[in-house]
């Protein structure tokens, strides 16, 4: 008789295997995964350029990527779900524990401290030899109000006897109240931060700067005649888009003036358009009686009609898709819609919803797959269609069949859920059948996000000019956002060239404003340190405004007052 509370013996390869053996087994194991995983986009990429019939090269992509998908385990849940016996996952500790050095700031100022009474080659009271000269860098984070003052003295004098006076000519730059880094840094934190005038006059209250909530307007309205061919030129090329994706919510505008043929329609709201095109990303924020659908139509207007028919994505709502637009694009709906239906009803319903969410949440991790490792818009799509297709086929037959066999009521909750997927079934799966359509329109909700801040702080535009300026101001920043510009470096650029910006827009679009300026300023390396012209000296704009603060906070601590006000002449 064998006790129960006896250990059972080991199998013999168990007992005669060493632990540190199996040790080396497993990790060798990952190191294989990762080593496939690495070398899958190389992979794919050599089979492509290869001489290999076009059938074959099919053929031995579907083998590849089969046996890359074999190895991952399936995501079985796209909702976060923990047993109560299960410890939540540790966190991976950083070693600098919030703090960056300063090769995480390269665009600050450096000042150089050195080194007196030793020198390379001296030699040390123990006999050795100081090596070459090293920098050991430190960083200290000082602090500036947003806009500061600074007082042009002009020295004049005046005849004594017919009174003629004559004075010392200001810098063009000079000559302008508001300069253009005023204008640009009140615009990113009204549209691009959510900060209302009325905030930002109070915030500068207190460093000792009055400057109007109306001043404040007026300066963000000087800036719009630079800025607004730029907003047109990138309507204009949001139209050529490969995907263009939209959606809105609601807007407020105290004095509206609303057009006839939207008299008897009450709302007002902010669409967002995100346009895609190469490797350029366009938003475009817009504030009026239309929907979202009625402004995707005026801009496939401007699309040349020889091009290829775009993806156009959105949810399901019936005013996103009018049917110019249906008949000139290929129509994708956000999966990720149809899924929030699920996720309200998990309570209520936890079967179905717990087997609608593990499917749709196995086919959200084939697509992070497909995008960690950079796959193409074709193979992407052979990825889904070798392991999404058959998930999202069986999703649809359960689906139908509740329906069908009567097992839900068609009007309760779970059955207006399920209706939802079905009837929306062909562009909800679009995915399967064209290369690089989206499964989910996430990137216009955190585009409206900025239309949303705004409108939490500042409540509401007063008119129809005010919110064309927001919409422009939003449009350029967030697009700046979307392609890793410096918003308040691009706004200041933009009013400097003024006049060059009105001839030529789409020569100073976000992405390619710099070599703009590298032309204008007869830079040919691309790689060369740029002069932006602040006046008629040629001064940068950047370097004068890093020597202003540099030497202003020296004065400060070096003051015993340690006062902020800014120095009436700068030497």
């Amino acid at each position: 008789m064998c006790n129960e509370n006896e250990s059972v013996p080991p199998t013999t390869e168990d007992a005669t295997e060493p632990r540190g053996q199996k040790r080396r087994k497993k990790k060798l194991s990952r190191l294989q995964r990762l080593s496939l995983a690495v070398n899958l986009e190389l992979l794919l990429t050599w089979i492509q350029l290869s001489n290999i019939p076009p059938l074959f090269k099919m053929g031995i992509k579907r083998q590849i990527l089969a046996m890359y998908r074999h190895i991952f385990p399936e995501k079985r849940s796209s909702e976060r779900r923990r047993t109560e016996k299960e410890k939540p996952p540790k966190k991976k500790t950083d070693s600098s524990r919030g703090r960056r050095g300063a090769k995480d700031f390269p665009g600050a100022p450096r000042e150089l401290h050195p080194l007196d009474g030793v020198k390379t080659g001296d030699r040390c009271r123990c006999g050795g030899v100081f090596g070459s000269t090293q920098l050991l860098e430190s960083v200290q984070f000082l602090a500036l109000p947003p806009i500061q003052v600074v007082v042009h003295q002009c020295e004049c004098v005046r005849c004594s006897s017919c009174n003629l006076v004559r004075r010392a000519q200001l810098p063009a730059q000079a000559a302008k109240r508001h300069h253009p880094t005023a204008v640009s840094m009140v615009a990113l934190m009204k549209y691009g931060s959510g900060f209302p005038f009325y905030r930002m006059e109070r915030f500068l209250g207190h460093l000792g700067l009055s400057l109007r909530a109306s001043t404040q307007f007026e300066m963000v309205a000087a800036g719009i005649p630079a800025a607004k061919p730029v907003y047109e030129a990138m309507g204009r090329l949001g139209a050529l888009g490969e995907i263009l994706q939209t959606d809105d919510t609601s807007g407020r505008i105290t004095k509206y003036e609303r057009p006839e043929e939207f008299a008897e329609r009450t709302g007002i709201f902010t669409t967002g358009i995100l346009s895609i095109l190469g490797s350029h990303k366009i938003g475009l924020f817009k504030t009026s009686a239309k929907h979202s659908g009625e402004n995707m139509t005026e801009m496939l207007k401007k699309r040349p009609p020889g091009l290829a028919r775009p993806i156009f994505l959105a949810d399901a709502l019936a005013r996103n898709f009018p049917k110019v637009v249906e008949d000139a694009t290929k129509v994708a709906k956000c999966l990720v819609h149809g899924r929030r239906y699920f996720v309200d009803l998990e309570e209520a319903f936890p079967e179905q919803s717990k087997h609608v969410l593990d499917s749709l949440g196995t086919v959200f991790f084939n697509d992070a797959l497909a995008r960690k490792h950079n796959l193409s818009p074709d193979d992407r799509m052979l990825f889904h269609q070798a392991f999404s297709g058959p998930i999202m086929a069986e999703l649809k037959n359960r689906m139908q069949s509740e329906l069908d066999q009567n097992l839900t009521e068609a009007n309760s909750r779970l059955g207006k859920a399920l209706r939802y997927m079905l009837g929306n079934w062909e562009g909800l799966t679009l995915f399967l059948r064209e290369p690089g359509a989206p499964l989910e329109n996430n990137a216009v909700e955190r585009l409206l996000k900025k239309a949303v801040l705004h409108r939490k702080n500042a409540l509401f535009y007063r008119t129809n000019r005010g919110a064309e300026i927001g919409d422009i101001y939003m449009s350029l920043i967030y697009t700046c956002e979307l392609n890793g510009v410096n918003a308040f470096e691009y706004l200041t650029e933009l009013q400097i060239h003024a006049e060059s910006v009105k001839a030529n827009p789409s020569e100073w679009l976000p992405w390619n404003f710099r070599d703009t300026l590298n032309h204008l300023l007869g830079i040919r390396d691309e790689h060369a340190p740029r002069a932006s012209p602040l006046g008629s000296d040629g001064t940068d704009v950047g370097s004068a405004i890093h020597s202003f603060n540099s030497i202003n906070v020296r004065r400060i601590f070096r003051s015993r007052a340690c006062s902020l006000g800014v120095p009436s002449s700068i030497s």
